[in-house]
């Protein structure tokens, strides 16, 4: 999401319609105030993101980010909601399952490698300080 904003929504468009990404982008980031916004917009798009690819139904999803970024505000946390729901659900229940079964066992392989520790996330939506951290970090490598 983050590279399609940086791209802008016009290059962006045209990189989605050939598949090398999944995201069109937006003019979010000029419409918030500071980074920090932009990084607190991101994580409500990538919790969002996530709760549906792991298949939580729609309604508690938009129920859900609104009270666990409270801070963004009803209007950035209606855009992040917005923004994770373009997510082709044909994709949520049918690819990313496929994958998923397909390559499970060699990214978990490939990711316990090193000295950290497997990571395992919540079954329980409403925790997502794991990924909150983890992202935290990536943004801060790529300069959000």
């Amino acid at each position: 999401m983050a590279l399609g904003d940086e791209l802008g929504p016009k290059r962006a468009a045209g990189l989605k319609a050939l598949g090398l990404i999944y995201d069109p982008g937006t003019d979010a980031r000029r419409g918030l105030r500071s980074r920090r916004a932009y990084r607190n917009y991101l994580h409500a798009c990538q919790h969002a993101t996530y709760l549906q690819l792991e298949g939580f139904a729609p309604k508690l999803v938009t129920g859900l980010i609104p009270s666990l970024f409270a801070n963004n505000g009803e209007t950035v946390n209606r855009r992040a909601l917005a923004r994770a729901g373009n997510l082709n659900r044909g994709f949520i229940t049918r690819t990313n399952l496929v994958w998923q079964e397909r390559h499970r066992k060699r990214v978990v392989a490939v990711l316990g490698r090193g000295r950290a520790p497997a990571l395992e996330l919540s079954d329980d939506p409403r925790e997502n300080f794991r990924q909150y951290a983890i992202a935290e970090r990536w943004f801060e490598e790529l300069g959000l």
